[in-house]
């Protein structure tokens, strides 16, 4: 029952989205922890950086003049793919500059591409606005949108309900769209905290009274360039994978959600790849640098903005604030080097959450609270350093909060109700026992309940017997009321003194009292014999007092005998399942009330055996009566008398 409210109130907060919080921070967590991994040099950042700004300009550069001589300054030794992560508008959706000079480079900017060997693998933004919050399209919209054909992805399975559909498209301006690799930098923030994590790799678009066409990222774009692929060779299975064959007859496979979105595996920062400021790159170009324009053929370049202050920058799980390229670089380094982030199905983390809930209340039931606390906070470590080495080791992610928030709930649940049920129980021993035991054996047994239950152990104690002498012949010459009340003195007395030392009232028999020393507890598991005897001196002196009142009040003096024996006995819960008592039976015990008996014969008020005197003789004086064969023995037993404490032992 408790598991399963632990359970409801875990559900719970999913649904209000409390565990998606918490688990996000712990998928971030491990990115940071984990630091910087392997990282594919051919993937570069040329940053408009800023170095690049003081050099050419504050930023936004609202000539293409730029653009143009870094293209030239590439065109000799081209890379495999140029990413543009800036968005190319047309004019009329900029302000600024439209001179002729301006103008001549807007048209320039396109032939450079077109001009030099490295047009093939120069690709640029364009972006879907979000649907009913994009402007009304500019004039020639319609032709525009039939250039994005030539990338439409034709090989598309698996369309879930939740696929994200868009109905308008942002295109770079129509000399540069005309000629152009077009790959969109859309990257929604799915989850709550604005987080990127994920990229999509296609995305839908459909206009009305239109079939869907889908199309590739610009990092995607950037891949497939890479690996010499086109987009008619691309295969998109969503909710499974994206797959094509590179020219070298590789298979290449990315692993997508249904959404078509990849889980980005975060290997470094931005100081962490390899990086050129633009201008630089611009310089080589024009001092003719080729050994260092060289080193970048046949890489992927992305260029983007890292400048301090800009715009486009957000949070990533590895930096509060970085430059959103760092998450194109991660995306592409990850497809390059093959590695990629497994998310756990739902079904998984619901198995473990059920699994560990079933252990954590198997454990709080079968162990004591100390052990069960040792177990579940063991079980609790297990389980979180499994999964970081699951990530860690094979980038692996599976579910944190909510199975470790299931443990917690369900241990302390378990735990308070546990304490509830174990208070009733205590209450009802301290009521049935408090008559029986001194206080310190009842906590003992409060602490160890499981010591009522039936069943016995063989152990050394010291056995008590005392009986009050003539007591038959007193009944005889007075009411049941007097007999009664001065029976009560009597035990109260008696009892007091068993309990002041240790000792287990075992029960009354009429006038005689059966107590045991050394059981229930180990507390004075060697001492019991030394117990025994300081409990009988006593009664002894306990008794001597009531005497002196009974005599006082002119009433009938009466006396009692005591018995002790040390030896070998079962002692423990016995009877049935519903009414038993904890006592003690065996041979010694028998010998402990024989050796009571013989109190009338000696007039001793204190007699013990030689196994007892062997325990106390250090401690007490003691004196042999004699030899005693006793019923059940055929073997004579020495009996002892005891005359006082030897002095410095007080």
């Amino acid at each position: 029952m408790i598991s399963m409210v632990a359970l409801a109130m875990i559900a719970a907060l999913m649904k209000a989205g409390i565990i998606e919080i918490f688990e996000n921070k712990l998928y971030d967590w491990r990115f940071w922890w984990r630091g910087k991994q392997t990282i594919n040099t051919d993937v570069v950042l040329v940053g408009i950086d800023d170095l690049s700004t003081d050099i050419l300009g504050r930023w936004p550069w609202m000539t293409r003049e730029f653009y143009c001589s870094l293209l030239k300054s590439l065109s000799k030794y081209p890379p495999k793919f140029i990413g543009f992560d800036l968005l190319f508008r047309p004019r009329q959706e900029t302000a600024g500059d439209t001179s002729d000079e301006t103008a001549r480079f807007d048209r320039l900017f396109p032939q450079m591409a077109m001009l030099f060997d490295v047009a093939p693998g120069v690709g640029y933004n364009f972006y879907f606005p979000e649907e009913g919050r994009s402007n009304p399209p500019p004039e020639g919209y319609e032709r525009e949108l039939q250039l994005l054909e030539r990338f439409r992805l034709k090989r598309v399975s698996g369309i879930s309900k939740s696929f994200p559909f868009v109905e308008q498209a942002s295109l770079p301006y129509r000399e540069l769209a005309e000629v152009a690799n077009l790959g969109f930098l859309n990257a929604p923030r799915r989850d709550s905290d604005g987080v990127l994590r994920e990229l999509p790799l296609v995305i839908g678009f459909r206009k009305e009274n239109d079939q869907t066409r889908f199309y590739p990222s610009l990092g995607l774009l950037g891949v497939l360039h890479y690996y010499e692929g086109s987009p008619d060779e691309i295969e998109v299975q969503l909710g499974r994978q994206i797959r094509f064959i590179a020219a070298s007859g590789k298979q290449i496979r990315i692993p997508i959600d249904r959404d078509g979105f990849l889980k980005i595996n975060f290997a470094g920062r931005i100081s962490d790849f390899e990086s050129v400021p633009f201008a630089q790159v611009i310089s080589w170009g024009q001092r003719g640098d080729f050994d260092n324009l060289i080193k970048l053929k046949d890489k992927i370049l992305i260029v983007g903005l890292t400048a301090t202050g800009s715009s486009d920058v957000g949070p990533i799980p590895i930096e509060p604030n970085a430059p959103l390229a760092l998450a194109h670089l991660n995306a592409i380094n990850s497809i390059l080097l093959n590695r990629y982030v497994i998310v756990s199905p739902v079904w998984i983390g619901y198995g473990l959450l059920a699994l560990l809930a079933f252990s954590t209340s198997a454990i709080s039931c079968l162990y004591r609270p100390r052990s069960g606390l040792l177990l579940t906070a063991a079980m609790l470590i297990f389980y979180v350093a499994a999964s970081l080495i699951l990530f860690f080791s094979a980038s692996i992610i599976i579910p944190i909060f909510a199975p470790v928030l299931a443990i917690v709930l369900i241990y302390m649940g378990m735990l308070f109700y546990r304490y509830l049920t174990e208070e009733k129980q205590k209450l009802w021993i301290k009521k049935v026992l408090r008559q029986y035991l001194p206080q310190s054996v009842m906590e003992e047994l409060l602490d160890n309940p499981e010591k009522l239950t039936l069943g016995g152990e063989r152990r050394e104690l010291t056995v008590l017997f005392s009986d009050v002498q003539a007591f038959t012949a007193f009944c005889e010459k007075k009411s049941p009321e007097e007999v009664v009340h001065r029976l009560n003195q009597y035990m109260d007395a008696m009892t007091e003194a068993i309990f002041n030392n240790s000792g287990t009232l075992d029960k009354y028999v009429g006038d005689a009292i059966v107590a045991f020393f050394g059981a229930p507890g180990n507390e004075h598991r060697d001492d019991h014999a030394e117990h025994a005897v300081r409990a009988a001196l006593e009664m002894q002196r306990k008794l001597l007092k009531l005497q002196q009142q009974w005599e006082h009040k002119g009433e009938q003096v009466l006396n009692a005998g005591i018995g002790l024996n040390t030896g070998q006995m079962l002692v423990g819960n016995m009877g049935s399942t519903n009414v038993f008592d904890y006592t003690v039976v065996g041979d010694e015990v028998n010998l402990g009330a024989r050796v009571e008996a013989l109190t009338r014969k000696y007039n001793v008020p204190i007699i013990i055996t030689e196994s007892t005197r062997k325990k106390v003789e250090h401690l007490f004086q003691t004196k042999q009566l004699g030899e005693e064969t006793v019923k059940g023995r055929q073997k004579p037993v020495k009996v002892y008398t005891i005359l006082g404490e030897i002095k410095g032992n007080t």
